[in-house]
């Protein structure tokens, strides 16, 4: 098959046979005077002196076009009869050319009425018409394209439907398509088409649509308004022109081997109700709107895609080159896989994992949204793997690709049902993902590789915006070092930010500067994420936010929490070393298959012996970090030597602590600790951690772990009143590695108590 991009070679393959003939210029009089009358019936062509370089029907002789003509009348006397009203008897409207609303949703008193292939072909091909209404379904019953390739004749045309006994008319292309030359245009002359009030279907085995050109559609506009398609269920292939659909409903007539998506243009406006829909059963992708330029969902706009496939997890919805959802759109995405037996997908690289599937990707600009954008991923197989990337942002790393949630915008990831399906996915360094004041941001993931947000160089969640995470990611028990090809393994966390980006320019209006591997909740955001596990779960180490690449040195790790909140539960389990790295439990004191009560992996992460890691924690809102399952303790593990854990309080207060233990935990000062909730009010806290305690052996057999109190500069104030016992408790029994659950945060309201 030739390619699309190959205008040349294949119009030449689409243009009909015919045979040469002398061209002559004639007068066609009873032509003419039809053009002229309130409702035209368009007969023979009107022969113009540029036909010699035309592949197009042959020339008819003048008595052959009046008998046509005769022909013709007594025909629309027919058709008229066998409809009940005409589309100007439906809505009469008073002509009021200055109230264009009033005049829009009914055709003018000079348009033209066509009523079979030939007659829509001419009229197209007529620069005098404007618009052309079907008075009865109008079906190519040839094998040949109906071209429009008359010189410079492109304009704003409409073609309008009708009613026919309580039916909209239809425009059936056949296996064809209308197919427009690039010579009807010109610098003066393009193409601005609406298909209004119809129905429109094609059965184009090249999937080229109800509509195609010559040159993709440069410089055209086309419209599709109020119009329901069938058949192969592609409206155009027009790869660079801009498409607007509005009320547009596609639902193919068959499950076909369309290699097309419903729609494929350069730019694309949807408003109204939108619901396109979109199958395959073999090894082609399922798509719905392909489009190189932005992909705007209007403000009031109901917006549904929805693309499955019974073979593979082939889908893709949405591929736009930026994406902006407005005010008050609502924009819904459904992959559906209804294969059985799936295979987690692998790949040497991370945009090859989301390949051919991937529900919205936006592939070199930003995407915006301030309206709702929801994505719905599913597999009928719960053991299979549905579509990889719900939302994939795919530009280089030198390109500007930044996912922005607006202060008016949600955005939500419902994969429960999806497993191995990410959330948002970033497949290259140097972009981020922001949440401005008051967005939110909603993630329901399932079992396996199923991050809910993946490589983002920086997540920033603004004042009053929340981003929610409710998981049951559990990377198919993988706990190798770093990565597999499926993307699962040990720094494969709920949240992973900034895998390889310390010496990247920055790229983003999300941040300002040269920063990376930063995630930030300002004052009254929250940051919530669930873990939870079933009877389907897999054991597995793994962080809930994970920062940094393999390497020793992936720059700077920050998580800043301003006055905002942080609320982290995990209850996966890892109390073996089945499927695991011994680094992982060597300084836990465990070299065989004895199960730890310590959970091997910190659930905040910072990755890089030779990186900064640093979490500052300044008058927080809340901040809560909990195992929910048996296994308790490493609430961090910061791998870098430069690394510090800061507390800063408002002048003048201080933030409640409720901090609790595990029993029996051994210390170098003699002491052992007891299952216990502690209670403090802290004005400053200061601590060093690495792998989870400064000190590299805590909790071995031979060994004993190091209180805060003997921490090399680790410091800690109390609020002036605090007694001197729990002063001692805090100094003898806190640290990062034994804890049972931790709570900082002016949210607690609670007093001191021991």
């Amino acid at each position: 098959m030739l390619s699309k991009n190959n205008t040349d070679l294949y119009s030449a393959k689409l243009a009909p046979k015919h045979q040469k003939f002398a061209i002559k210029k004639f007068t066609v009089g009873v032509a003419s005077v039809l053009i002229g009358t309130t409702f035209a019936v368009y007969t023979a062509p009107n022969v113009l002196a540029d036909l010699s370089d035309a592949q197009s029907d042959p020339v008819t002789t003048k008595d052959q076009t009046n008998a046509s003509a005769s022909k013709e009348q007594a025909s629309r006397k027919d058709a008229t009869s066998s409809v009940d009203k005409t589309p100007a008897e439906q809505a009469p409207v008073v002509k009021q050319p200055t109230e264009p609303e009033q005049t829009s949703q009914t055709p003018s008193q000079d348009a033209s009425h066509v009523t079979d292939m030939a007659q829509l072909k001419t009229a197209l091909n007529d620069r005098n018409v404007a618009e052309i209404v079907l008075d009865k379904d109008v079906t190519n019953d040839t094998d040949k394209y109906v071209n429009v390739d008359q010189a410079k004749v492109a304009r704003k045309v409409t073609v309008w439907g009708s009613k026919v006994a309580d039916k909209t008319t239809t425009l059936n292309l056949g296996d064809q398509s209308l197919y427009f030359y690039n010579k009807t245009e010109d610098d003066e002359h393009k193409w601005d088409l609406t298909f209004k009030n119809l129905n429109v279907m094609t059965n184009d085995p090249h999937g080229y649509g109800v509509v195609s050109f010559q040159n993709n559609g440069k410089n055209a506009n086309v419209t599709f308004d109020n119009v329901k398609a069938g058949g192969n269920g592609v409206l155009a292939y027009a790869p660079n022109a801009t498409v607007n659909l509005h009320d547009v409903s596609v639902t193919p007539g068959y499950v076909e081997s369309s290699p097309t998506a419903n729609l494929t243009a350069d730019k694309v406006d949807l408003s109204g109700n939108v619901d396109l829909n979109a199958e395959v059963n073999n090894s082609y992708t399922a798509k719905n709107v392909e489009a190189g330029g932005q992909v705007t969902v209007k403000s009031g706009a109901n917006v549904v895609l929805t693309a499955t496939n019974s073979i593979s997890n082939r889908l893709q919805n949405l591929t736009a080159g930026s994406l902006n959802v407005e005010k008050g759109a609502k924009l819904t995405v459904r992959s559906k896989t209804t294969a059985s037996n799936v295979k987690v997908p692998s790949s040497a690289s991370w945009s090859g994992l989301v390949d051919n599937s991937s529900a919205v990707y936006v592939t070199k600009g930003n995407a915006k949204v301030d309206g709702e954008l929801k994505v719905e991923p599913f597999t009928k197989d719960k053991k299979s793997t549905s579509v990889v990337g719900a939302v994939v942002l795919g530009a280089s790393a030198n390109e500007e690709n930044n996912l922005v949630v607006g202060s008016t915008g949600k955005l939500v990831v419902d994969a429960t049902q999806a497993p191995n399906t990410r959330g948002v996915y970033f497949t290259h360094n140097n972009h981020d993902f922001g949440l401005q004041t008051g967005g939110q941001a909603i993630f329901k993931m399932g079992h396996g590789v199923s991050n809910a947000v993946f490589n983002p160089d920086n997540l920033i969640l603004n004042e009053g915006s929340k981003l929610v995470v409710e998981t049951y990611q559990d990377n198919n028990g993988v706990t190798n070092v770093g990565f597999d090809d499926t993307g699962a393994g040990a720094h494969s966390g709920v949240i992973t930010l900034n895998l390889n980006s310390s010496d990247h320019s920055n790229n983003s209006y999300v941040t300002v500067g040269n920063i990376h591997g930063n995630l930030t909740v300002k004052q009254d955001a929250l940051l919530k994420v669930v873990r939870k596990v079933d009877e389907t779960s897999q054991q597995a180490a793994t962080p809930v936010l994970s920062f940094g690449g393999t390497g020793i040195n992936n720059g700077t790790s920050i998580l800043n929490v301003d006055h905002g909140s942080v609320v982290l539960e995990d209850a996966l389990q890892k109390d073996s070393l089945a499927h695991s790295n011994l680094n992982y439990y060597s300084y836990l004191g465990i070299n065989n298959n004895e199960h730890s009560p310590i959970y091997p992996l910190g659930m905040v992460s910072m990755w890089g012996t030779s990186s900064t890691d640093r979490v500052n924690l300044v008058a927080p809102k809340l901040f809560k970090m909990v195992r929910t399952g048996e296994q308790k303790g490493m609430l961090f593990r910061l791998e870098a030597e430069d690394n510090k854990i800061m507390l800063t309080t408002d002048e003048g207060k201080s933030v409640p602590v409720k901090y609790g233990t595990l029993g029996n935990v051994k210390y170098n000062n003699g002491l052992v600790s007891q299952a216990k909730d502690y209670r403090w009010d802290l004005t400053h806290l200061k601590s060093v951690n690495w792998l989870g305690d400064f000190f590299f052996f805590f909790l071995n057999k031979n060994q004993t772990g190091t209180p805060f109190g003997l921490s090399p500069t680790a410091s800690v104030s109390f609020k002036q009143e605090t007694p001197q016992a729990a002063k001692d408790d805090f100094n003898n029994y806190f640290n990062w590695w034994s804890s049972t659950n931790l709570e900082f945060g002016s949210a607690r309201r609670c007093a001191p108590k021991r």
